[in-house]
């Protein structure tokens, strides 16, 4: 396991703000590949996790009943302290995860697959992920499948990314357009109180208004 680097946890979350992706609009495009996913390891769950300060949000799923959870505790809290894909063949003989509320108790986590989703090269957002109820030995194909998945994963991200930054791109536009025409009915204003006039002068027809 290669650790990130040079990332401290307020960085990361500060990018995830940037990235408006938590608790944003849920698309079709991730709910097919999630369901994709599933399917080529043939598992009954699979899910894009954002990992929020203390909890887990799920961009995509399927076979999961809720729309978040806790962080601590989970196999994507561990999943994010890597740039690669993080394999769990069977969490009982995996003293990470052996004890915890996920394996020990529902939905009785065995098996886990989660890619790290780095947008930036420097910060990681969340994962991509698939899991068993079931111990398996995933193969290298399957594995890989995951990995161009994950790919497919982030050219969404960055489309939502330039969509984001365009619609912050108009609103500012708007807000200086209503500082502007704030400006001018002020002027306008103070002119009509105090009586005093203001002109301008046409150089090249010499015209004065």
């Amino acid at each position: 396991m290669t650790p990130v680097q040079g990332d401290s946890e307020q960085d990361r979350l500060d990018a995830l703000a940037t990235l408006q992706i938590l608790n944003s609009e849920r698309l079709p495009e991730y709910d097919d590949l999630v369901e994709t996913l599933a399917t080529i390891f043939d598992a009954p769950m699979a899910f894009i996790s954002i990992v929020g300060k203390d909890d887990l949000w799920f961009k995509a799923k399927i076979g999961i009943d809720v729309d978040g959870t806790p962080r601590k505790g989970t196999f994507c809290d561990q999943a994010i302290l890597s740039r690669e894909l993080m394999v769990v063949p069977n969490a009982l003989e995996d003293p990470r995860f052996r004890d915890t509320s996920l394996v020990a108790g529902p939905p009785y986590t065995r098996f886990y697959a989660g890619l790290p989703l780095c947008l930036d090269g420097t910060h990681i957002l969340g994962t991509l992920c698939v899991v068993d109820t079931k111990p398996r030995q995933p193969s290298e194909t399957q594995l890989r499948q995951l990995q161009r998945m994950g790919s497919i994963v982030l050219g969404l991200m960055k489309s939502h990314r330039a969509q984001s930054e365009t619609q912050s791109a108009l609103r500012a536009t708007e807000e200086q357009q209503r500082l502007a025409m704030r400006k001018s009915d002020l002027l306008e204003e103070i002119t009509a109180v105090s009586g005093v006039g203001g002109w301008e002068v046409d150089i090249d027809t010499d015209t004065v208004t």
